[in-house]
């Protein structure tokens, strides 16, 4: 099995949406890239040993990129992929 068998694909696509659309700062796109390239979701706790930096802090990277619907939790952390769902969350509407 050679190297490129191991290392999970991410499509272009994602990426260049996620360049264009989000402005993210170094610690979410470390965080953000980890997830991305797993092939199965991951924990909050296994990605902050992966980056060796305090999981209090990739948790609350976690919450922010879940509040801009970067991420999905169910299961575990995984890449939400419709950039259309990408942003911040909206207040409940309080016309009606």
């Amino acid at each position: 099995m050679g190297v490129a068998a191991e290392i999970p694909m991410v499509p272009g696509e994602w990426l260049r949406a996620l360049a264009v659309r989000v402005k993210l700062h170094r610690t979410e796109w470390r965080v953000l890239a980890i997830i991305i390239s797993s092939p199965h979701p991951v924990s909050a706790r296994s990605v902050a040993k992966r980056l060796h930096v305090d999981y209090g802090l990739v948790k609350r990277v976690v919450r922010e990129l879940i509040r801009w619907n970067l991420l999905d939790r169910a299961g575990g952390l995984t890449f939400q992929p419709d950039h259309t769902r990408w942003g911040p969350s909206r207040p409940p509407s309080t016309t009606g």
